[in-house]
């Protein structure tokens, strides 16, 4: 019988994204489906079967909005595919061509979009409200068009009619763990990590900082894995208090964060109070709880309701410097405790907050939408 051909469609991120290729597109693979990936790549090629048709790479955010997207978008139309399965807003106009050429057409919600608007800097302040407007308008007007949508938190869920969204969390993939083979904590270095982009809203400065409170572990050292979101960035922060005691490795392939996150005591989530940020689920944060290390995070509502209800980790004010060093230095005195944290985590992750459990329900999804 021949497989049901599907389309996954980006724009914007990488050919291998965590969520659209190693997560979504490999597991529709692993259960039946033909997936073909159409994403901004240097070639077209083949990756654990997943069949990757690639659109030039664009070299500014401009000619992404106004050339890669219809790239994609006849890419798409050229394709015999039963279904087109987006995740990024840019294509949501795309997305009506695609369905009036008879394909089934799926929109993965990964963000608030309308939301994020009025918190990117790259947004003339005085458009950000009426393009926010706009945006909503337009998701929640193009929907009714759509044959489902797949939402990445709970709150984008709510979003949207409950009847044809389902939710598909960004939990890690437990295979990515199960190999890995931790230090014991007491042997550990007096570490800590941050993964993932480096910026002001995510903690940078804050997280530094706290680094000059710990005068009593001169060894004491925050290790920095990502990229900075500009020169600039890296230049300030490179001058501030701390940083002599900074471990920056720069961005790491997946493969290796395992390996990092073994030898570390303790994983930091510092993002400032947004309303976006408030309402995110970061990926990092159940990353750090598969690896089995103690979390220490913002204290925001939703991350209270986990961290706290699994006692995986420590809550703290992310614009207090000062109250990040008093986690850390707790952390470090209390070692047993620590481990115990850590152990919570992971067995939260194996048990709920796994891929796993989050796969079969976009393949129960896709099975339903097409029989």
């Amino acid at each position: 019988m021949a497989k049901t051909r599907i389309a996954h469609v980006t724009s914007v991120h990488s050919a291998f994204d965590i969520r659209i290729f190693h997560k979504e597109c490999r597991t529709l693979t692993s259960h039946g489906y033909e997936v073909i990936l159409i994403a901004p790549n240097e070639r077209d090629e083949e990756r654990a079967e997943v069949t990757i048709k690639a659109v030039p790479l664009p070299s500014t955010r401009r000619e992404r909005i106004l050339k890669t997207t219809w790239d994609v978008c006849r890419k798409a139309l050229e394709l015999d595919c039963k279904v087109c399965h987006f995740h990024d807003p840019e294509l949501l106009l795309p997305a009506l061509l695609w369905k009036l050429h008879g394909k089934k057409v799926i929109y993965d919600l990964h963000e608030n979009f309308p939301q994020q608007i009025l918190e990117k800097e790259w947004v003339p302040s005085y458009i950000r409200l009426g393009l926010s407007k706009f945006a909503e308008a337009l998701e929640g007007c193009s929907q009714s068009c759509f044959d489902g949508l797949v939402a990445a938190t709970p709150v984008l869920r709510r979003r949207f009619s409950r009847d044809r969204t389902v939710l598909v969390q960004n939990f890690p993939i437990l295979d990515e763990w199960r190999s890995s083979q931790p230090f014991p904590h007491a042997d550990r270095p007096l570490q800590a990590v941050y993964l993932g982009g480096i910026s002001e809203l995510r903690g940078s400065f804050e997280m530094v900082q706290a680094f000059s409170f710990l005068r009593e572990y001169p060894a004491a050292r925050l290790v920095l894995a990502g990229r900075f979101n500009s020169p600039d960035h890296e230049e300030r922060i490179r001058k501030s208090p701390g940083w002599e005691r900074v471990e920056f490795l720069g961005w790491k392939d997946r493969k290796e964060i395992p390996e990092i996150l073994n030898k570390v005591r303790a994983g930091l989530v510092i993002i400032h109070r947004t309303p976006y940020y408030m309402e995110s689920q970061p990926t990092k944060l159940y990353e750090y709880m598969a690896a089995g290390i103690p979390v220490i995070a913002s204290d925001f509502p939703l991350w209270r309701e986990l961290v706290s209800g699994v006692g995986c980790g420590l809550l703290v004010n992310p614009e207090r410097p000062e109250e990040i060093a008093g986690a850390l230095r707790w952390l470090f005195e209390h070692p047993d405790e620590a481990e115990e944290m850590g152990k919570r985590g992971r067995e939260a992750v194996a048990s709920q907050y796994n891929w796993e459990t989050e796969g079969r329900k976009l393949v129960a999804f896709y099975d339903s939408l097409l029989s």
